[in-house]
């Protein structure tokens, strides 16, 4: 039995998904990554390639690249899905699949935000990966800052985030990946590769564990929302308790702040 998520695809449709998939969730991000590297190891080629302006842009300015990339992405994928006919747009919003979601939600966040904070004491006080400073540095030192962020971060990111990375990614690839452990653990992966720009290994942990969670909650919910939900909190609470450095536009190409 087939769904829109998995239809039934030719030899020659599933090979064109696959380039597609590649091309969207591997090679682009990597790209960006190569314009944004601190080292530049490979901005000549890229300029060879005509892409120039990209690594100029990279160079002055690297996170300014992030949210008009991420807006752009996102109106044209949204773009293409309400002129799909096979796709399901309840899973855009879905508030009635993401209301029975939000107690598992919220109990695990709470449970998961208590480990972050031990976690980022930990980092912060017992190794040299984070100062001293850092540790809840926004609510500290700047908490007008970090308002904004609670206030504006779940509308200009995660919940576009959940537009590119789960919407759309299950509504074009589930059928490629039958099984539900692989798909998942296919789009944590790809939901990590995507933060590679940030040239840090801890942005590539902390997305991967999170994309398991938005994921799965995703495949279970069929709700872009109770994700959106969940991503929000969680990139929230990772600003207030100070990793979110690690994931932060101006953090690209610059020394942690002590």
């Amino acid at each position: 039995m087939t769904t829109p998520d998995h239809p039934t695809l030719s030899r020659r449709r599933r090979t064109q998904r696959w380039l597609e998939f590649l091309l969207l969730y591997t090679f682009l991000p990597a790209l960006l990554a190569a314009a944004v590297d601190p080292q530049g190891r490979l901005h000549d080629a890229l300029r060879a390639l005509g892409l120039g302006l990209l690594v100029d842009i990279a160079d002055k300015r690297p996170g300014v690249l992030i949210f008009p990339i991420l807006i752009a992405s996102t109106a044209l994928i949204v773009t293409f899905l309400i002129f799909d006919k096979s796709f399901d747009r309840s899973t855009l919003w879905g508030w009635r699949r993401a209301k029975p979601a939000l107690p598992r939600i919220l109990s695990l966040w709470a449970l998961n935000a208590a480990l972050l904070l031990g976690a980022t004491w930990l980092l912060c006080y017992h190794t040299s990966v984070l100062p001293k400073e850092a540790f809840l540095r926004l609510p500290r030192e700047i908490p007008l800052l970090l308002l904004a962020i609670w206030l504006l971060y779940p509308i200009w990111s995660a919940f576009p985030q959940e537009i590119t990375h789960r919407v759309f990614f299950y509504h074009r690839y589930a059928a490629l990946i039958p099984n539900r452990t692989a798909l998942l653990i296919t789009n944590a992966a790809a939901f990590s590769w995507m933060h590679a720009l940030f040239w840090n290994i801890p942005a590539l942990i902390m997305t991967f564990f999170g994309g398991l969670f938005f994921a799965w909650t995703y495949q279970r919910s069929r709700s872009a929302l109770a994700a959106g939900i969940e991503h929000a909190l969680y990139g929230n609470w990772v600003f207030t308790t100070g990793l979110g450095w690690f994931v932060y536009a101006g953090s690209i190409n610059a020394d942690i702040p002590r």
